[in-house]
């Protein structure tokens, strides 16, 4: 359905949160696997919450559901019809937990996943477990995951992915089989999964090694900092983790912020957004602002058994933007279609390098975003690795037609509001499926309302 996306005069400042979607889907997952009653307040209110919620329910999981409240009541034991097929349509990253999961109770199961996730994710996921022992296979043409057995003994693995996936999903197959798994990553990722384990009770041996002082190699003059280690962090989840029954209040979500955050640059508004999730993703972020030119305020609020939160306040202005790689890109690896759109709108040439890996996050990311800049009147070439945006200072309103990844069209939509005249989108339910927080306060404060029966987008 076709419908009309009018600009914004101004950021809302009556700003309605949805709770964070990974920790939400964490929670869900986590709970499954508990002891006692587990509790879960402000939960995320897009579909993949109902999705993951259906295939907890069909495990076995007796599940309350109160406005954004979610029971779950538990013995840490779950039921697996023989041979079941489970048809599964919700995105990556609750994907992963499940697979780890399944893997985990050592019985035979299939599982049919969404036509929106890139087959190159599963090749990576089930080619690791098949490399550690667990007897899983992958048939891409018709995306189903068959899974045999599991493992009989410890994991050890390295992971050099800058995304989470593979790392979730082993986390949660040691605490379905009672395996020990012991983690090396290359690379620093999202650390939303192990911070949810350590509010559920369960022991974690995180271990980052310190950089030293060195003399350096090419001018023993001066001192450099190294690492002696070839990883950056070590993760150790120990056999026979238990999780115990827990209330977890779950903070705003870090994409919606994120969304409001690029919003507030590009219209030069104040926003101020609490309680939200403030982990490497978010601080990434905020760390790219501030080196472009955005200042904020950040008031650091209560460490909940290692889930950190924040209230941020931030006044949007103009970017200096400057090439986006190295370390930094892969931190902001997520936020490639946000980094995209506030390269649109800055007068000059942005690079942004180092993220081969987000061609991974769906269906040809790279084309889909290059694409919709290419319709608003913005050169955008794709790189090996990346991106390379020509943007302009005011852009008119765009027919954006259809979206495939969620993450990306709610990116768009966030540029539909800045433009200067109203746009069309083919599929914004795509958006207001996954962030109907964000949809409903935006547009509520538009110049206009939607073409689709006069009602808010």
């Amino acid at each position: 359905m076709l419908t009309e996306v009018f600009a914004i005069k101004e950021v809302p400042r009556d700003f309605s949160f949805c709770g964070d979607y990974k920790i939400t889907q964490a929670g869900l997952v986590l709970g499954a696997l508990a002891r006692g009653r587990v509790v879960l307040n402000n939960c995320n209110t897009g579909k993949d919450t109902d999705r993951t919620v259906a295939f907890l329910e069909r495990v076995g999981l007796n599940i309350e559901r109160s406005g954004t409240e979610v029971r779950i009541d538990g013995d840490g034991r779950l039921t697996l019809p023989e041979d079941v097929t489970f048809d599964f349509d919700g995105g990556i990253f609750p994907l992963s937990l499940i697979i780890g999961l399944l893997a985990g109770l050592n019985e035979s199961c299939f599982i049919k996943y969404s036509r929106t996730i890139n087959q190159d994710h599963i090749d990576n996921i089930t080619g690791n477990l098949n490399g550690i022992g667990i007897d899983i296979l992958h048939e891409a043409d018709e995306r189903l995951i068959i899974i045999r057995a599991g493992a009989g003994y410890p994991v050890h693995i390295r992971i050099s992915s800058s995304l989470s996936h593979l790392k979730n999903c082993l986390l949660a197959f040691g605490i379905s089989s009672g395996r020990s798994v012991a983690i090396r990553e290359m690379r620093l990722t999202s650390n939303r999964l192990e911070r949810c384990i350590e509010r559920f009770g369960g022991s974690l041996a995180i271990d980052r090694p310190k950089p030293v002082l060195k003399e350096d190699p090419v001018d023993p003059r001066r001192k450099i900092r190294t690492i002696d280690a070839d990883y950056r962090q070590e993760i150790i989840l120990p056999s026979s983790v238990t999780l115990q029954q827990v209330t977890l209040d779950i903070p705003c979500d870090s994409d919606t912020a994120i969304a409001l955050m690029t919003l507030a640059v590009l219209k030069r508004g104040e926003v101020t957004i609490p309680r939200v999730s403030y982990d490497r993703s978010v601080r990434g972020f905020l760390n790219y602002l501030k080196a472009s030119g955005v200042e904020s305020v950040v008031l650091k609020g209560k460490n909940e058994a290692g889930i950190r939160t924040a209230t941020i306040t931030l006044q949007g202005k103009e970017l200096k933007l400057r090439k986006t790689s190295g370390e930094q890109a892969s931190t902001l690896i997520d936020d490639t279609p946000f980094l995209a759109v506030l390269s649109a709108f800055n007068p000059g040439m942005s690079i942004i390098r180092g993220i081969e890996e987000f061609s991974e996050s769906g269906i040809a990311p790279f084309e889909e975003i290059a694409g919709k800049l290419q319709r608003m009147g913005v050169k955008c070439g794709i790189l090996k690795d990346g991106l390379v945006v020509e943007g302009s200072r005011e852009i008119e309103g765009v027919d954006f037609g259809s979206f495939d990844n969620p993450k990306i069209a709610l990116a768009f939509y966030v540029a539909a509001l800045a433009c200067q005249s109203p746009s069309t989108f083919d599929n914004l339910d795509i958006v207001s499926e996954h962030y109907s927080d964000f949809v409903q306060s935006t547009q509520n404060v538009s110049a206009g309302r939607t073409s689709a029966g006069g009602e808010p987008g």
